[in-house]
């Protein structure tokens, strides 16, 4: 009979430590990353909000004109007049959401290190 066998093997443990703790930290690159992509499409909507509030407080045709035009340039593909303020709230939520994703991560990784073989 062999003695080590069912004895864990601390170099492994650790090593294996080390590649949980590196793919988290790329998890939470990854969701930083994507809550970048997230804050410039909220302003992107906002603007949109902005001058669509103008468009309906103007009565000179040529200003609903100007305002519909940057509209539609502003806007991207599925996304209409009708729905920006829904897709607005929608990453706004996803947005919070991720944050708390990350501070989940963050702590899993603090716990990691704690653990001992």
């Amino acid at each position: 009979m062999i003695p080590s066998i069912g004895k864990t093997n601390p170099t492994v443990v650790n090593a294996l430590f080390k590649v949980v703790i590196a793919d988290t930290e790329y998890e939470i690159y990854s969701i930083r990353e994507y809550l970048i992509y997230l804050k410039e499409n909220i302003k992107r909507l906002e603007e949109i909000n902005k001058y669509i509030n103008k468009k309906n407080n103007t009565t000179k045709q040529s200003k609903i004109e100007y305002y519909d035009s940057y509209i539609n340039m502003l806007l991207e593909k599925g996304e209409n007049e009708k729905n920006v303020n829904y897709i607005l709230e929608e990453y706004k939520l996803a947005v919070i959401q991720k944050k708390k994703d990350i501070d989940k991560l963050i702590n899993e990784i603090k716990e990691i290190k704690k653990l001992r073989v």
